[in-house]
Parts: structure tokens; C-alpha cells; sequence
């Protein structure tokens, strides 16, 4: 079963349906699915990994540039013909006017990521070390909580105790999404945080 079906199937089992014009339980295991994805809501992350993953992005494009400027003029020329077939939104809509896509477009790659990589480095430099917090966790569990709020008439416990309704929803919520962690760490994570108050 995907994470997907696991979460819809926990969400029918311990929460009251969806209220007309509310988000279906597919749409709100999406949205577990998508607090698991990255840290973004909490702007944290490993700044060194990301610099690092940055850079790695440059040396990909230079090596992929090299690449094809080295193939012979008649292959280069064949490959151009064959990409401009692909049906690609992104091969679709030139960067410029009146010109399609290009293996100078490619070429140029190296010089456009050198010019717009500040602006990556600034997000990278502005978040919070992610140190030893399990943020995907404290993600999951803000998300549960937000979920549990909207589907029942009680707000859910500072702690998921997992002898409690809320502690046995988020644990299957866990569970389902294949995030091995205690909601109650989790928990503590947060409000050390300051996540949850």
C-alpha cells in the first residue's frame, strides 16, 4: 500500500469525515505527505549539505556543457533536431524572442546558476542550523495536530500520550507515512523548539 492509501485509510479510521467544501481525506494526507517532504515551514536546514548540494548543481551543469560541446558538430546538430521534438513544456517556451530551445541555452547554463546562485545562497544563509532537532518529525506532528483540529470539536493534547485518541491517530499517522519516530518526541522536539507552546 502506498503512503498515500495509509494515510487516507488512517484518517477514515480515527477522524469524522470531511464537511462539505472541507479537504478530502486524500487531499489532507497530500498535505501530510507534503509536511514530511522538507523542512520549509520551519526554514531550518544542514547549511553545509545545502551549500555543498549548491555547488554540486554548477560542476553538473559545467560537466553537462562540456559534455556537449565535445560531441562532433553532425551529432550535436542531431541531437538539437531530436530535443526540439520532445514534448516538453519547458522545451516549448523559448527564453528569448523568436528563438526555441537550444543547445546554447544549455551551454549557458554554467554562467546563469553563477549569477543566480546568491539568491540560493541568501535562503541557505538565512535558515536555521538544523542541528539535532528531527524536524520531519516536528513537521509531521504540526501537521497532524492541524489536521486533528479541523476534524474534531477538541484541539489536540500539547503531548500525543499514546494512550489517548490524539497520541494513537498520530502514531498511525507516523506509521503510515514511514517516518520512524515517536509522536511524543516529536512532541518535545517542538515545544523545546518553540514550536509548540
Amino acid at each position: 500500500m502506498s503512503a498515500q492509501a495509509a494515510l487516507e485509510a488512517v484518517i477514515a479510521e480515527h477522524l469524522p469525515a470531511a464537511r462539505d467544501g472541507a479537504p478530502s481525506d486524500a487531499d489532507e494526507a497530500l498535505l501530510l505527505r507534503l509536511a514530511i517532504v522538507g523542512n520549509g515551514r520551519f526554514k531550518v536546514m544542514d547549511k553545509a549539505k545545502e551549500l555543498a548540494r549548491l555547488a554540486d548543481v554548477h560542476l553538473a551543469a559545467t560537466a553537462l556543457r562540456n559534455a556537449l560541446d565535445s560531441l562532433d558538430l553532425n551529432a550535436r546538430h542531431a541531437l538539437t533536431q531530436a530535443a526540439m521534438a520532445v514534448p516538453s513544456r519547458a522545451l516549448r517556451q523559448p527564453r528569448r524572442a523568436g528563438g526555441g530551445f537550444t543547445f546554447a541555452d544549455v551551454l549557458d547554463l554554467p554562467e546563469v546558476l553563477r549569477h543566480a546562485a546568491p539568491a540560493a545562497r541568501e535562503v541557505i544563509q538565512a535558515a536555521s542550523e538544523a542541528g539535532g532537532t528531527k524536524w520531519r518529525a516536528v513537521s509531521l506532528l504540526m501537521a497532524t495536530r492541524e489536521l486533528w483540529a479541523r476534524r474534531q470539536p477538541k484541539p489536540p493534547p500539547r503531548h500525543p500520550n499514546p494512550a489517548t485518541r490524539f497520541g494513537r491517530f498520530a502514531q498511525d499517522v507516523f506509521d503510515a507515512a514511514g517516518l520512524d519516530a515517536k509522536p511524543k518526541h516529536a512532541a518535545a522536539a517542538a515545544i523545546e523548539a518553540g514550536v509548540l507552546s
